[in-house]
């Protein structure tokens, strides 16, 4: 996203005073991009996050837990 893309994504979709997208600015994103006509662009979205079809969550994208200190 480009910066002028963030500050409409902060001025028009839900998010945390901090300027985070909450889950319901997100599902509001994704309505906007779909009823905009670009459903495929969608799907590409929801596949890449672990969604299948059915969105369903086939595979949760996790962070990396954190390195362990070798020194203790």
């Amino acid at each position: 996203f480009t910066a002028s893309d963030l500050e409409d994504i902060r001025l028009n979709l839900m998010c945390t005073k901090d300027g985070k997208l909450r889950k319901e600015g997100f599902l509001q994103m994704y309505n906007l991009q779909t009823n905009a006509g670009d459903e495929d662009e969608t799907w590409k979205d929801l596949k890449k996050h672990g969604y299948d079809e059915n969105l369903v969550l086939i595979k949760a994208k996790r962070p990396e837990p954190p390195a362990k200190d070798s020194s203790t």
